[in-house]
């Protein structure tokens, strides 16, 4: 679960290396994002070895990879992570990097973030 203040570590080669939650865009009242979920966040430290397409304090929206809280499947199985892991987005919801170097759940083909699964190496 993500809240606001919670770091989390970026997948994907934009640049950044890890981001502040801002906010939780929820339908809901709850305070807390899951999987799959939008977030706005602050860059907070940068990847030194490749170019960066981000800078220190800018604000993008982000979905939510992996989380250390579990995930439960309609089927009675539960995925859990070793890490927050987020993608940020351009503003036309697209993602900023080229590859996501990490693992994908499946849960996003049903929120419409295909181009995310399309760019990374493995889903589960």
């Amino acid at each position: 679960m993500i809240q606001v203040g919670t770091q989390l570590h970026v997948t994907d080669n934009s640049g950044a290396k890890k981001v502040e939650c801002i906010k939780v865009f929820n339908k809901t009242k709850q305070r807390v994002g899951h999987v799959g979920q939008l977030v706005l966040v602050s860059v907070k430290e940068l990847n030194q070895k490749q170019t960066q397409k981000v800078k220190k304090g800018q604000i993008f929206k982000a979905v939510i990879l992996e989380t250390r809280a579990p995930i439960h499947r309609n089927d009675g199985s539960s995925l859990k992570f070793q890490r927050n892991t987020a993608v940020l987005l351009s503003a036309q919801l697209s993602p900023l990097g080229t590859r996501i170097q990490s693992f994908v759940p499946y849960e996003l083909r049903h929120q419409n973030l295909s181009k995310i699964l399309a760019l990374s190496s493995s889903s589960i």
